[in-house]
């Protein structure tokens, strides 16, 4: 029998406030991941219990913090058991740990746009890979992806979903995006980290003469657009926000073609 409002149920096996459901989560594959607000009054094992049973889940798991530069996921497993999940998006198959990786359907969009942006015999490179996330859609089109991915939990399943979707085109890296080797090369550069600002004088180096980049980017709302740019000689074409991430800032990208 479906459930028309799977909260009420939570509420009831749960026997807390109907309001005070926790509604600020991501389900990847069967594991949810539940962001609480700080201070939260009931037992999060229960709740997680009945989350588990009312959206017949293998794991839930609480998000306690993002680490670092390489956004390492900290979790606590509140019910289930930890399993390596298939998240099926746009025809590609995400292969992960929740519980370790990160996976943001907020960017759903943007790993859709930039499958449409990259043209047949392009050249990509994706600085910061990540498991695939805009690896796997550019590669239907392009020549080559050229994924580069230091996190070597990532980088393990970059590599299995490289072979999951059979993207041969997409040549990994387990390195520093620093240290890439190619100058003058790339077609479209994806630059898909919040410190994206800090990488631009790396990726000007390897993107070609008139090429575009992709850059996400944290920054507050309303805000004009970063004087980097300028620097760079590069001419911003679009500006999207992407989700809110706090109340006062938001993750955006921007369209920019590089004049060398």
């Amino acid at each position: 029998m479906r459930i028309s409002d799977p909260f009420l149920e939570i509420s009831k096996i749960a026997e807390i406030p109907y309001e005070l459901v926790p509604k600020n989560y991501e389900i990847i594959g069967k594991s949810m991941l539940i962001k609480f607000k700080n201070n939260f009054p009931f037992d999060k094992y229960r709740i997680a219990r009945a989350f588990k049973e009312v959206f017949k889940l293998h794991a839930v798991y609480e998000i306690l913090e993002i680490k670092g530069p390489l956004r390492i996921v900290n979790v606590n497993l509140l019910s289930g058991e930890r399993i390596v999940e298939q998240h099926m998006e746009n025809g590609i198959i995400y292969s992960l740990d929740p519980s370790k990786i990160m996976f943001s359907k907020g960017n759903k969009y943007e790993r859709w746009r930039i499958s449409q942006l990259v043209k047949e015999g392009q050249i990509v490179v994706d600085m910061f890979a990540g498991i695939g996330y805009y690896s796997l859609p550019a590669s239907k089109s392009a020549k080559e992806v050229h994924a580069i991915e230091i996190n070597p939990e990532s980088f393990h399943y970059l590599v299995m979903n490289r072979f999951l979707n059979n993207s041969f085109n997409v040549i990994p890296y387990q390195m520093d995006c620093r240290d890439f080797p190619y100058d003058n090369f790339a077609d479209i550069t994806i630059l898909g980290h919040f410190e994206s600002l800090n990488f631009l004088g790396k990726a000007t180096e390897i993107a070609k003469n008139n090429s575009l980049l992709m850059i996400h980017t944290i920054e507050k709302r309303g805000s004009q657009f970063p004087d980097i740019f300028r620097e760079y000689n590069l001419k911003i074409t679009s500006r999207r926000i992407v989700k809110s991430y706090s109340p006062s800032t938001v993750h955006s990208v921007y369209e920019a073609i590089l004049s060398k």
